[in-house]
């Protein structure tokens, strides 16, 4: 099935469509292969219901983990940690929600510093710039990661 096909039989979002034709991309197994976009990777993912619960946890852990940096608070660092455990089965539910409970209250105290910093416009506008940047860096990175982790489903 062509890859255009498959991606309005399935309601994909006309930028998508739109990459598709524009890169002459013919079918989803090279659609997968070229696609720069986590989030589309995730979503035909999800499509096709493709990966364990186990392997989508691995690759979340994955993710966050790209954004430590030394200043990363340990609430995170340890819901990370606590996260791969509880994908490989060796931590519990009840430690995984206190985890996240941790981090939940870690990232209210830092939201509300940064909220407090980000009252001038400029720096809001200069921030998103960066942020858009760096979104679409990371969706590559992902995407890469993805096809690493997953085999291509369309194979």
């Amino acid at each position: 099935m062509k890859a255009t096909t498959w991606c309005k039989k399935h309601n994909a979002c006309k930028e998508a469509i739109n990459w598709i034709e524009k890169n002459n991309i013919r079918s989803m197994y090279e659609a997968w292969k070229k696609c720069k976009r986590s989030d589309w990777m995730l979503w035909v993912m999800e499509k096709l219901d493709y990966g364990t619960d186990k392997q989508l946890r691995l690759f979340a852990v994955w993710c966050a983990r790209q954004i430590f940096t030394k200043d990363t608070n340990k609430q995170s660092i340890e819901a990370c940690n606590v996260a791969e455990r509880f994908a490989n089965g060796k931590a519990t539910r009840d430690e995984l929600d206190t985890a996240r409970t941790a981090v939940e209250y870690a990232e209210d105290a830092a939201w509300e510093a940064a909220t407090y910093a980000a009252r001038n416009a400029a720096w809001e506008a200069a921030t998103y710039a960066t942020w858009e940047v760096a979104t679409y860096a990371a969706r590559e990175v992902q995407a890469n990661q993805l096809r690493k982790m997953f085999k291509n489903p369309f194979k």
